[in-house]
């Protein structure tokens, strides 16, 4: 467990928001922000963040509109961690 990554997410509750809603299932920038209630611009922000943190992972990144995002096995090993 990178301790670094999981400080890195729990700074933001926002960032642990997302990590914890892409435990349910394959979601788009849009579906996050509707259930979040924030701007979709905001959530694209911290999944660009998370991406480069190697906490989520981009499904279809060819698509300019509608790509999807998911938690990848460090995303779920810091998941594991935030539910404790």
């Amino acid at each position: 467990m990178d301790y670094n990554l999981l400080g890195f997410i729990k700074a933001s509750k926002h960032r642990e928001d997302i990590v914890k809603i892409l435990e349910e299932e394959i979601l788009t920038p849009t579906e996050i922000s509707n259930r979040l209630n924030l701007h979709t611009s905001q959530v694209s922000r911290y999944l660009s963040e998370l991406v480069g943190k190697g906490v989520v992972q981009v499904l279809t990144p060819n698509l300019r509109k509608g790509k999807v995002y998911s938690l990848t096995e460090e995303g779920k090993k810091c998941l594991n961690s935030l539910k404790r």
